[in-house]
């Protein structure tokens, strides 16, 4: 399924199949989803700023230019995922699996994963790394 230019502001998306789905140049903030299915989905110029995904499968997702900050993730999997220039400022990963996750030119100042600020320990890990 391909879906262009769409407006789903505050939607809810509860136990949806929407494996191998393409979205480009979709609004999806505030939106909720929950026992959602978005294995190889394309997420391409999205907004879905503030939106609440619960048990949700991203596994081998691409996403490329997308807002999610402030959103929160519980029960999650990104496995194998690849996310480039992707905004996650103040956005909460809770019990996710990020097995293989690739992130490539994403904001991440606020990001915290099972409550833990994630940029604080990358900038330690690069600096230590330079020694």
């Amino acid at each position: 399924m391909r879906i262009r230019k769409k407006v789903a502001r505050k939607s809810v998306f509860e136990d949806v199949d929407l494996e191998g789905s393409r979205f480009d140049d979709v609004c999806l903030k505030q939106a909720t989803l929950d026992d959602v299915d978005l294995r190889r989905v394309r997420l391409v110029n999205a907004d879905a700023r503030k939106g609440r995904f619960e048990d949700v499968d991203l596994a081998r997702g691409r996403f490329v230019n997308v807002r999610l900050d402030r959103s929160r993730f519980d029960d999650i999997s990104l496995c194998g995922s690849r996310l480039a220039n992707v905004d996650l400022t103040g956005a909460s990963i809770v019990d996710g699996n990020l097995t293989g996750l690739s992130l490539s030119s994403c904001t991440i100042e606020g990001l915290t994963i099972d409550g833990i600020l994630i940029a604080p320990l990358l900038e330690a890990a690069r600096r230590k790394g330079k020694d």
